[in-house]
């Protein structure tokens, strides 16, 4: 323990302890999570209790924001999460949207993920860098598997095995979203 932040580690500990479960009250391809909103109505009154305030400092960048969640204590200690970068998704309304979308994502999974937060369903590291497959949309398991085996074989080996299939299992593939997570993980 660091010697000069003894009273914000004993205050944020008995804040945790305050903590009331998170109401998971937004849906996704992945599941429920709980948005900004949701997480800063548990911690916020609980932190305060303890003599802590929250706050995140957003700065941004060309292709995305970044965030500090910064905890102060009434003692004048204060505790860093340290910067994440949240890049901007594609844009499809305004620039300024998109950016409002990654400040708000980096500012929920920074404030989770430093309070010790469960904020979302696990999706296992699946969606990690990869767009969640649509599930409205089908592949057949074999179609996938195939897909998956090339996959493992390199970026040479996917190619060939999409470029080798009918116009209709490739969009089949581009549909649900596979074929950009594919190319994602080879890197193409």
């Amino acid at each position: 323990m660091i010697e000069s932040a003894t009273n914000i580690y004993k205050a944020l500990a008995k804040a945790q302890a305050e903590f009331a479960p998170v109401v998971k009250n937004r849906k996704a391809n992945y599941g429920m999570y709980a948005d900004l909103g949701a997480i800063i109505d548990v911690v916020r009154p609980a932190l305060n209790r303890n003599g802590i305030f929250l706050y995140q400092k957003v700065t941004s960048q060309e292709d995305g924001v970044v965030v500090e969640t910064i905890l102060g204590h009434e003692s004048g200690e204060t505790l860093s999460s340290g910067p994440l970068f949240m890049p901007v998704g594609e844009v499809r309304g305004s620039k300024a949207q998109a950016f409002g979308s990654a400040r708000t994502y980096a500012c929920r999974y920074s404030l989770s993920a430093f309070l010790g937060i469960c904020a979302d369903d696990d999706d296992d590291g699946a969606s990690a860098g990869n767009p969640e497959p649509k599930p409205h949309a089908k592949v057949s398991t074999d179609l996938l598997q195939g897909a998956e085996d090339a996959v493992a074989e390199g970026p040479k080996a996917y190619e060939a095995y999409f470029r080798g299939l009918s116009a209709e299992a490739r969009l089949s593939l581009i549909n649900t979203g596979y074929h950009t997570r594919f190319k994602n993980q080879l890197g193409i």
